[in-house]
């Protein structure tokens, strides 16, 4: 599983900024009619969120920062606000994305060492490599 990360060293564009700040002002504006897509681009501008940020830690800073502008969002609401900034469509979708791999499977033969991020993941690879053994080192039970 390869992930890539845009780079932070350069600031975002003008491009990039607009179109999180449409992503979040389509989702407070559906909560607070009043809250301005000219509010949502300068929320944005000073949060600079990074597209590798933790979620809950940007929702944190965009509750703030809206609350600084006079919008109250609960903090399930700033998770999914947070979620769009990023570029996903809910909280729900974000939070599904498996994370680094969690589990490696290093074989005693020669064979490539392989990662996987859980037990469903693992179980049927573990179950054919043991097939495998068992067929070529049968053992008596």
């Amino acid at each position: 599983m390869a992930t890539t990360a845009a780079p932070t060293a350069h600031p975002a564009s003008p491009q990039d900024l607009q179109a999180t700040a449409a992503a979040l002002w389509t989702y407070v504006h559906l909560k607070v009619p009043r809250f301005t897509s000219e509010a949502a681009l300068k929320v944005v501008e000073g949060l600079q969120p990074q597209p590798d940020e933790d979620p809950k830690l940007l929702a944190k800073r965009l509750r703030k920062a809206l609350s600084d502008t006079g919008v109250a969002l609960k903090h399930t609401a700033a998770l999914d606000a947070a979620s769009r900034i990023l570029g996903r469509s809910s909280w729900h979708a974000l939070n599904r994305e498996p994370l680094t791999p969690k589990l490696k499977l290093t074989m005693v033969v020669k064979a490539p060492e392989e990662e996987f991020s859980s037990w469903h993941e693992l179980a049927p690879r573990l179950a054919e490599w043991l097939e495998a053994w068992h067929q070529v080192k049968p053992t008596k039970v």
